[in-house]
């Protein structure tokens, strides 16, 4: 299982798309950081594998503006194929730029030692099970929230359908 799979990550594009709108300002606010905070939010963010779902962004953004492409000129499918990877392999070094952004939101919300605390409990035995075993706890979560869910509609149901016969309403 990799860190990418873990702690049923926020949704990676939406994410991405956040704090690239918000890059300008948080470029002004991360002047605020002291760089010694700044390098305790990049440990704390590695440690946690919180940005590792970004690995995901330009290989799906490659795959969708070729699918696009070759959909509008399938007779050029091979130099399109070969020129989309060649160009999304440019962009790889912009994903340094992401996750300095990330850092900034972490540096924002926690305290330098706040970080250091962070990083050290994901590199403690506790931690790595947490990020092991975080998809699994999450889908039996949504699967027991589901079941108190339906049972809550159920419950619900007859209580109304018992007031409306009492109350002559049916």
């Amino acid at each position: 299982m990799t860190k990418s799979t873990r702690l049923g990550r926020i949704g990676g594009l939406a994410l991405a798309f956040a704090i690239l709108t918000t890059a300008g300002s948080l470029q002004i606010q991360a002047q605020e950081l002291s760089p010694s905070h700044l390098k305790a939010s990049k440990a704390a963010l590695a440690a946690s594998g919180a940005t590792d779902q970004f690995d995901r962004i330009l290989p799906s953004i490659g795959a969708k503006v070729k699918s696009d492409a070759i959909a509008a000129r399938p007779d050029l499918a091979d130099q399109i194929s070969i020129i989309v990877d060649e160009e999304t392999l440019k962009l790889a070094p912009r994903r340094g730029d992401l996750e300095n952004e990330s850092a900034i939101i972490y540096g924002r919300v926690f305290t330098e030692e706040q970080l250091k605390k962070i990083k050290e409990f994901y590199a403690s035995d506790a931690g790595q099970i947490l990020l092991k075993e975080a998809p699994v706890i999450t889908r039996e979560l949504n699967n027991a929230s589901k079941i108190w869910g339906a049972g809550l509609v159920r419950d619900l149901n007859q209580a109304v359908a018992k007031k409306l016969k009492d109350a002559g309403l049916n």
